[in-house]
């Protein structure tokens, strides 16, 4: 974790259904506990789980890091509940996990500001309070396509707001999800996820390669 260098602002984590974001940011929410206040902030799962996800990855859960599954879907009461909370606990890093869930409301559809909105309702919060906050969303799979190529921020369609407004962009991607056990060298990679940089200060994409042996990302083997 150590390897991935955090701008300030608003920060986006895409990836494939699968590919497990969920797991990825937790273990980046409890590295970054480390030194400063975070929160993990999740609308689909409840909190002992997630707790008991993250103790089988890193065994411990740092101090400094909070999960909670509380707060409402969005809408004005929830954004400005927001605002309060890490007012309130000074958190330094907030993180949205599936920022589709987020965006809902009880009928299952999109509440207003709509998605674009939403992007810079979240813009908003970084500006406001000096946090850091990253989100995950979902990238459309291209699995059943006869061109296999890595995510791209073409990839990143659920908000066009978030190419624009944005300071970072990273792709999560685990090429064995696309039969891709090798690499160009014939290496094997299928225990490997992959974090690809895609916008950062240094306008160029890089890669870094993580192991799920080291890690424990997964706690099932990728075959």
């Amino acid at each position: 974790m150590y390897r991935i260098k955090l701008s300030k602002g608003l920060i986006a984590f895409g990836g494939a259904k699968g590919v497990g974001k969920t797991r990825f940011m937790l273990k980046l929410a409890n590295h970054l506990a480390l030194t400063e206040k975070v929160l993990f902030v999740s609308y689909t799962d409840y909190k002992e789980r997630l707790e008991h996800i993250l103790k089988g990855i890193d065994d411990q859960i740092n101090p400094n890091l909070e999960v909670n599954t509380t707060l409402g879907f969005y809408c004005v009461e929830s954004f400005l509940e927001l605002i309060e909370y890490i007012e309130d606990y000074c958190f330094k890093t907030v993180i949205i996990d599936n920022m589709e869930c987020y965006s809902l409301n009880p009928t299952g559809t999109f509440s207003y500001p709509g998605k674009d909105g939403l992007v810079n309702s979240l813009l908003f919060i970084c500006n406001y309070l000096k946090v850091r906050v990253l989100f995950t969303t979902y990238l459309v799979s291209n699995s059943f396509s006869e061109d296999y190529s890595s995510p791209s921020l073409n990839s990143f369609i659920w908000s066009r707001e978030i190419i624009n407004q944005c300071e970072q962009i990273f792709a999560l991607h685990r090429p064995v999800l696309y039969g891709i056990t090798e690499d160009s060298e014939g290496n094997p990679i299928k225990d490997y996820i992959e974090l690809i940089s895609l916008k950062n200060e240094e306008h160029r994409e890089f890669k870094i390669t993580f192991s799920n042996m080291e890690n424990r990302f997964f706690d099932q083997p990728m075959v």
